[in-house]
Formats: C-alpha cells, structure tokens, sequence
C-alpha cells in the first residue's frame, strides 16, 4: 500500500511538469526564431508553473528580458526561483553591461548572490559526495 501511495505521489509529482517542458521547448524554438517577446512570455508562465524550474531556463529568461529591455523582470527579486542564478555573473556579458551604471541592477546583484551564499551553506556536501560516489559505483560495468 505504501508503495502505491509512493508511486502515485511520484507520477503526479513528474505530471505537474510536462507543461512546464512543453512552454520551455517552445519558449526555445521562438528563441531561434528571433521571437524574443513571445518567448519571454512563455518563460514568465514557464518559470511561474513550477517550485524549481532548470537553471538554464532561468538563465534564458534573462537573456530575453535583456535583449526586449524588460526591465521589470530583470530587477525583480520577489520570484521564488530569484537567487538560484547568479546574476552578477550577468554583468560580465555584454549584453548586461547597459545595466551596471544602474542601483536597481547592483541591488538585485547583491541579493542574488546573497541568496546563492545562504543556499550553498545550508548544502550538506558530505551527503552530496556519498551520492556522487553511489552513482559512480552504480555506472561502473
């Protein structure tokens, strides 16, 4: 019984982020396409579907708000996956660099990387290391 239960939580966990994948691919695809404000759009909903979206697609988010000027996304530190990217990391591209004379954008630099040190802390790394190991016993032939 408590197997099923578990599999069942585990299936439904999964299903909630088949649309995520889906807004995300399409997201992408308008990215190739030179189609940066519908792709925003889409990582807006994208990003706001799920608890812990992919780095990556954060990452790309900000891209396209750099490049639409979409200022209040790039200055807003209230979305619950802001500080799981460093956005100073942001500032040594080009493309951010029209940002940096900006307190708004130094502010947002500051909390971000603020929260990335409070996470970093709160990892257990030694639990990190078992699991690394495990899986490197697990892949051997």
């Amino acid at each position: 019984m408590l197997t099923a239960i578990l599999y069942i939580t585990d299936v439904a966990a999964q299903q909630n982020y088949i649309p995520y994948y889906q807004t995300v691919a399409k997201a992408e695809v308008c990215v190739s396409q030179h189609r940066y404000d519908t792709a925003m759009s889409l990582y807006r909903n994208a990003l706001s579907s799920v608890e812990y979206p992919h780095n990556k697609d954060i990452r790309n988010a900000y891209v396209c708000a750099a490049i639409l000027n979409d200022t209040d996304f790039l200055f807003d530190p209230q979305p619950p996956y802001f500080g799981r990217i460093s956005v100073s990391a942001f500032s040594k591209l080009p493309l951010f660099s029209k940002y940096d004379s900006l307190p708004k954008w130094n502010r947002v630099k500051v909390l971000s990387d603020s929260f990335l040190l409070i996470s970093e802390q709160s990892i257990n790394w030694e639990y990190v290391r078992l699991i690394d190991s495990l899986c490197k016993e697990d892949q051997k032939p």
